[in-house]
């Protein structure tokens, strides 16, 4: 039961970086060129539905990840909190 909860934790956090890692060098590498005409380009580009979409999925993954972060502090914080009260009784 642990090891299932731990495979899908470390699963999920592998899909959710890949996501996010894929998803921020896309942006960067099409909606934000580095170069004069990149510098140029990019107020017109960030503007066009390719590129809004990829800032959304870039944002939104980065929430989700931090959620997910929060709720395993939580839940191991708790663990612990409960071990500890436990172990003092």
């Amino acid at each position: 039961m642990v090891y299932k909860a731990v495979k899908d934790a470390l699963l999920g956090y592998f899909i959710w970086t890949s996501i996010h890692w894929t998803v921020t060098n896309v942006y960067s590498k099409t909606c934000t060129p580095f170069s004069y005409t990149g510098f140029i380009s990019t107020f017109f580009m960030t503007q066009t539905f390719y590129c809004d979409t990829l800032h959304w999925l870039s944002c939104f993954s980065h929430n989700t990840m931090g959620n997910a972060l929060a709720t395993t502090t939580s839940f191991l914080m708790i663990r612990l909190c409960n071990s500890y009260n436990y172990a003092k009784k």
